[in-house]
């Protein structure tokens, strides 16, 4: 447990920049500046300099993440600042352990799911609605589960 402090700075980072994105992401009309995410996709890669993984399980770890990425843009499942937001989510928790990519998958999938089911079958709402509230609720649930702070 004490390797896995090295990671709350990233941890740390995420939570404030995604409550900075959740923020704007209500206030602006789900526009939202993506400089952000960019940002940290840089901070999610300095978390290679904590860790060796091995070079086929980084480039399978990218190689998912950019079919993912494709996938879903095709699909429209979600706008492209969550889908960006949702990469460097995804490659960070991969980076740092595979059980808490799961972990984020699973919590990731539970919470849309029932935001999906409030959203058009409770409230009847069919507009589009912000999303960054799932991601952000989603992170902090993954790193409170997986010890990260």
């Amino acid at each position: 447990m004490i390797f896995d402090l090295n990671f709350s700075y990233w941890a740390w980072f995420g939570t404030i920049y995604l409550i900075f994105l959740a923020i704007q992401d209500y206030r602006d009309k789900m526009l939202v500046d993506d400089r952000k995410n960019y940002f940290m996709y840089g901070i999610t890669l300095s978390l290679l300099s904590h860790i060796r993984r091995p070079i086929l399980y980084t480039l399978t770890l990218i190689v998912v993440t950019v079919v993912m990425t494709i996938i879903l843009n095709k699909k429209k499942v979600m706008g492209e600042a969550d889908l960006n937001t949702f990469n460097w989510l995804w490659v960070g928790m991969g980076i740092i352990n595979v059980y808490r990519l799961f972990m984020l998958g699973i919590i990731l999938t539970t919470l849309t799911v029932a935001y999906t089911l409030l959203k058009k079958h409770v409230f009847k709402y069919k507009k589009p609605v912000p999303y960054y509230g799932v991601i952000l609720m989603s992170f902090v649930l993954t790193c409170i589960a997986g010890g990260l702070y």
